[in-house]
């Protein structure tokens, strides 16, 4: 069951990236495909760091925090280069 779940996920995640960098798919597709992973990225952000919080796990926590910079680290400056078009 959770392979299955797994497969499905990926299969989401990997299309999202892929319509993100494509050229021959519209601007505001783009845009909003790309909203919507960050909002799966940010979603489990805040999962790890709640559950973190509620169990006392301070690795939990540091891993939440890990997962937000590095969302950042590839966002900003892709976020850049779009804005420089």
């Amino acid at each position: 069951m959770f392979s299955i779940i797994e497969i499905i996920l990926e299969i989401i995640l990997l299309g999202t990236i892929g319509t993100t960098s494509s050229k021959r798919v519209p601007m505001i597709l783009r845009v909003l495909v790309a909203t919507v992973l960050l909002a799966i990225y940010f979603g489990l952000f805040a999962l790890l760091f709640v559950v973190g919080i509620n169990t006392g796990s301070v690795l939990l926590i540091v891993i939440a925090f890990v997962v937000l910079i590095l969302i950042a680290i590839l966002v900003i400056p892709k976020s850049r280069q779009i804005k420089n078009r």
